[in-house]
């Protein structure tokens, strides 16, 4: 019943957008339209078979309607994806992907000096998201919004407070068993003091908490027991009834500093004992903690940073597969290079939640021009690196690590496993040749352990780490406003998994508005491979606020990743088209 009361008021606050917005007598409308659509076809070759899908013609649509005024805005979405693309069908889930509805519409009313208001289904963040992180992101199929209320109040300088309470997206419903609270407090504290102020600091503290109410207190296992002279765990015939708890809570404590180039960043976080299938109902303290220092000027930059987390997966379900990515409450970021060239993207990392130590860091220097490094036009040059590892987690007692019902492991604050989760080094050099050419090198070295990332798909080696070279080449053309090219060549060497790979794309763009692109991805058949190719032809047509898209080819079976969460998409063939309008 909860959820249609809060469906009630939010369409009952709708039905008054016209009354609102005449208060001031102007009103702007403006939106868009995305929609992407696949006729999928059958292909052997590559593990591509139509109907694992809902249909031959699959496609997602959004409409996007925003009202704005002097004190009022508002805004509605319209999303329909019956038949969806690969990837979005989501299955395994207990509620599917696919559906048409409204899932996103609020109002928001604010007076532009102390205090703002927002009913209906909204976005939102608290620090860095260790506890709370609403938001979207289509491309992997995230849209973990709140629908309910938030209030932000700026009562005095250097004060802002947020306040919130809802229920939490589920595809095309409500999660609306498990309702969410929280509050963020963030003070600027150099506005209070005129030495920082006028010496360009800015010191910023803020601290957020979270609750999560679960209905859901009691839940059965059989119980395991661990005899020395046996290799595996035995199963024992007694069951166990754990006490779940109803409220789960976290919270998060942060201070910033930056001046000048200067900027530091320490962040913590923690959570109550939250039993969940993420974590195989296990009883632990979550935590995470992030320390990240910068420092940037004209043409230098660097950047370091450390994360230890464990058991920090927070959902609004606690019964919500381990599998799929619905219902997460928080996120924690991946300490990886996000890449965008295409082979580097085989490998992403997504991030574990039940424990990880990351650290990255990273340096950039232009040479500047006329001088033997940078040439005519200036050289840049950038090296990242990132390394991830697991937690140095023991068994309790003699009971099994990560057994429900028990405290599932112990682990040091410093100590880390022998496991290698992920490892990236590249090296990138930017360098203009001259006033119409423009080229970027790349080298990447990876380190991907494949049973843990992608939960022991490979079962013929699930303790296989993946190691690659890859090698990228990006070489631009600008002739003038209406001609350019644009040609890439990739390789990657790599003796695990399915060997090495080689990626050639050119891409033509001429009067302005139009774009043609032919790519080759080819997994070679060395070290291993299915000597396959993956072509893909693209046709571009922008006009005004509009864009079309066109394409027709192969798409290899992977993981798509976006700030280490990912979605695994599977092998494709097809037709595609895409429109995109803004209005």
């Amino acid at each position: 019943m909860r959820i249609l009361h809060t469906l009630f008021l939010s369409s009952l606050l709708l039905s008054f957008i016209p009354s609102l917005f005449a208060q001031d007598g102007k009103m702007r409308l403006s939106g868009s339209v995305q929609s992407d659509w696949l006729v999928a076809e059958n292909d052997e070759a590559i593990g591509a078979n139509k109907d694992d899908y809902r249909g031959t013609l699959l496609g997602n649509t959004y409409i996007n309607l925003n009202f704005d005024s002097k004190y009022v805005t508002a805004g509605v979405r319209f999303e329909t994806m019956e038949k969806p693309l690969p990837g979005y069908e989501n299955l395994s889930d207990t509620k599917p992907f696919y559906g048409t509805g409204l899932p996103y519409f609020q109002v928001t009313a604010s007076n532009h000096k102390w205090i703002e208001a927002t009913a209906g289904t909204f976005y939102e963040q608290f620090g860095s998201g260790f506890v709370l992180r609403a938001y979207e992101e289509r491309t992997i199929g995230i849209d973990n919004s709140i629908l309910g209320g938030r209030v932000v109040l700026t009562p005095y300088k250097g004060i802002r407070l947020k306040m919130l309470g809802g229920i939490q997206r589920y595809h095309f419903s409500w999660n609306d068993d498990n309702p969410v609270f929280g509050a963020d407090l963030e003070l600027e504290l150099s506005q209070w003091s005129k030495a920082l102020t006028e010496k360009g600091h800015v010191l910023t503290f803020g601290v957020s908490g979270v609750t999560r109410y679960d209905d859901e207190t009691e839940r059965n296992f059989r119980t395991f027991y661990f005899n020395p002279n046996e290799s595996q765990p035995i199963l024992n015939s007694q069951t166990i009834t754990l006490n779940l708890p109803k409220q789960v809570s976290a919270m998060d404590f942060r201070l910033q500093w930056q001046h000048s180039g200067y900027n530091i960043l320490a962040e913590y976080a923690m959570k109550s004992h939250d039993p969940s299938a993420d974590n195989s109902f296990i009883y632990r303290h979550g935590s995470a903690l992030m320390l990240s220092a910068s420092y940037s000027k004209r043409g230098f930059s660097t950047i370091i940073q450390a994360k230890r987390s464990e058991d920090m997966g927070f959902r609004s379900d606690r019964t919500a597969s381990p599998t799929v990515t619905s219902l997460y409450l928080n996120h924690q970021p991946a300490f990886a290079y996000q890449h965008t060239y295409t082979l580097a993207t085989q490998y992403p990392y997504a991030t574990q939640m039940d424990g990880e130590w990351a650290f990255q860091g990273e340096v950039s220097y232009r040479f500047k021009r006329n001088t033997p490094m940078g040439g005519k036009y200036g050289t840049l040059l950038r090296l990242n690196a990132s390394h991830i590892r697991g937690l140095d987690k023991k068994p309790v007692d003699n009971s099994i690590l990560g057994a429900a019902g028990t405290k599932g492991y112990d682990a040091s604050f410093f100590g880390m496993s022998d496991q290698v989760y992920y490892q990236d080094i590249n090296l990138t050099m930017e360098k203009k040749l001259n006033k119409k050419w423009k080229l970027t090198t790349m080298y990447i070295n990876q380190q991907y352990n494949m049973s843990v990332i992608e939960d022991g798909a490979k079962a013929d080696d699930t303790n296989e780490i993946v190691k690659t070279h890859i090698f990228v080449a990006d070489a631009s053309y600008v002739r003038n406003p209406n001609f350019a090219i644009r040609v890439e060549g990739q390789y990657m060497i790599t003796k695990q998994d399915e060997g090495d790979w080689a990626y050639a794309l050119a891409e033509f763009s001429f009067l302005k508005d139009y774009m043609i692109s032919i790519s080759d991805e080819y997994n070679t058949g060395i070290h291993g491979g299915t000597d396959t190719h993956y072509f893909n032809f693209l046709a571009v047509w922008n006009y005004k606020s509009s864009r079309l898209q066109l394409g027709y080819g192969r798409t290899s079976e992977g993981l798509n990743c976006t700030g280490g969460v990912c979605r695994k998409v599977p092998a494709q063939r097809g037709f595609t088209a895409s429109w995109y309008y803004v209005f």
